[in-house]
């Protein structure tokens, strides 16, 4: 699956291949939650902390009962207060 392939990119620390296949897999799927926090996760790496924030924000929305991705969201809004500090 293009998830799958893109948590092991991930993982390698191949964050273009990871967002590629996350955003191929939301193409394909929109509703699938985890490619959404799986591109969430590359944001974060990069530093990119809005553009993960609204990511996991729509995997919460698709999936409001997943406990991983509001923890992702706290951690995400954790490290925006950190920069504003």
């Amino acid at each position: 699956s293009y998830v799958g392939l893109g948590q092991i990119c991930l993982q390698n620390e191949n964050l273009s291949e990871a967002e590629k296949l996350a955003t191929k897999a939301i193409e394909i799927y929109p509703d699938l939650a985890i490619a959404y926090k799986l591109l969430a996760e590359v944001y974060i790496i990069r530093g990119l902390f809005n553009e993960a924030r609204s990511k996991i924000e729509k995997a919460i929305e698709l999936d409001p009962n997943y406990k991983d991705y509001q923890n992702l969201l706290k951690d995400i809004q954790d490290r925006m207060v950190d920069i504003r500090d």
